[in-house]
């Protein structure tokens, strides 16, 4: 039996994300910039194969088995996303050093 494929979707928030990061980037170098964006994307894209290989959110309360949130890091970056039935929802994306209450609590 062929088990059907994943769709990845990115959040509102989360493409303002990386459009905010490619800008700050941008400021530096252009091209680093977009191969950054590229390799952080790629990486998101890589969930398509193996969903579940991201580790739950450690700042939840929630017991692991419970846990929605899941990530996996690109550099220096945390790539939040949730799995349901057969859909991958890129939450946000926001810095190791960001804690994802936090960014919860902002508008």
């Amino acid at each position: 039996m062929v088990t059907p494929p994943f769709t990845l979707i990115w959040s509102p928030k989360s493409v303002l994300d990386l459009d905010r990061l490619h800008d700050w980037i941008t400021e530096t170098s252009p091209t680093a910039a977009n191969a950054y964006l590229i390799g952080l994307t790629s990486k998101a894209a890589s969930l398509l194969r193996h969903p579940r290989r991201g580790h739950p959110l450690h700042e939840s309360d929630l017991p692991p088995d419970n846990n929605p949130f899941r990530e996996i890091h690109y550099r220096n970056h945390r790539i939040i996303y949730t799995i349901h039935e057969r859909e991958i929802s890129i939450i946000t994306v926001i810095h190791q050093r960001r804690h994802f209450a936090l960014w919860m609590m902002d508008p």
